[in-house]
């Protein structure tokens, strides 16, 4: 059989009467195949172990390209921290108040045998500082401080107060007389502060000085009220002699009770004939 260029196997006929000629074709065949065996390339898969060794051997004689960029370590350039200020005080646009002195409700004073009569201690100023470049800012600041509407609510500033006291008795049979008084005054305050810059107008910077210390003052002036009928109830309770021992307790109850109702009155007073401090100035 042979191959036919289209991968088919067709038959070799041999005649009976042609055995010499059949037998030429046949030698022939042999010679022609053994010749084309010869000149086929040769194949790795046809050659010994170490033939193939060798002829894999191969040394180009061009170098090869090679991709430097995978195998180069980038470099980054890591920019160094930016440091920012903490004393920066923020845009006055971007915040409306910030808490410059923090404000802590009075509490009551400890009190002893050896406390004075009247104890009064007045915290330092709580102040939350706002920021502006004009009036209506300043305004608009101190109205959404949430910090100030925490503390005094509708108000501006605030004075709180609070008061207490302790007392014996000396009892001579069925006779009391009040002994070892002693009263406590506490009070704190909260204020808007401002600080005007360069960039201030003069007219704003006046007009806001002029609005915090004429509040400043009205907020005195509960101060002044506070301390005035703590010493009114004092002399009251000094002033009360001896008496039975069964009356002294709700007679010194009773005094003070109308005395600090005396107090609350003339506080709610004051700040309806200055309407909180606006008639004496407190406007801003």
């Amino acid at each position: 059989m042979f191959r036919s260029k289209r991968g088919a196997f067709k038959p070799l006929f041999v005649s009976k009467k042609d055995v010499a000629g059949s037998i030429c074709m046949v030698l022939l065949a042999l010679l022609v195949y053994g010749n084309i065996y010869r000149i086929t390339p040769i194949t790795a898969s046809a050659l010994p172990v170490q033939d193939i060794a060798k002829t894999a051997s191969i040394t180009p004689t061009t170098p090869v390209a090679t991709d430097t960029s995978a195998e180069t370590t980038p470099t980054i350039e890591i920019q160094a921290p930016v440091t920012i200020s903490a004393t920066v005080r923020p845009l006055p646009k971007t915040q409306s108040c910030t808490v410059a002195a923090p404000y802590s409700a009075p509490a009551t004073l400890s009190l002893d045998s050896s406390s004075p009569t009247l104890t009064t201690v007045i915290d330092p100023t709580g102040h939350y500082q706002v920021y502006g470049s004009s009036l209506s800012q300043l305004r608009s600041n101190v109205q959404s401080c949430k910090y100030r509407v925490a503390v005094a609510g509708n108000y501006h500033a605030i004075t709180a107060r609070q008061i207490n006291w302790s007392y014996g008795t000396s009892q001579n049979g069925d006779v009391c007389t009040l002994v070892g008084l002693h009263f406590g005054l506490h009070i704190a305050q909260l204020l808007p502060t401002f600080s005007p810059d360069a960039s201030t107008p003069a007219s704003v910077a006046a007009a806001w000085n002029t609005y915090a210390t004429n509040l400043a003052t009205h907020e005195n002036g509960h101060v002044a009220i506070a301390t005035q009928h703590v010493n009114q109830l004092i002399a009251q309770l000094q002033a009360m002699g001896p008496m039975p021992c069964s009356q002294l307790k709700s007679q010194v109850e009773l005094t003070i009770a109308s005395e600090l109702a005396i107090l609350n009155t003339e506080d709610a007073l004051y700040d309806a004939r200055t309407n909180h401090g606006a008639t004496q100035g407190a406007v801003l």
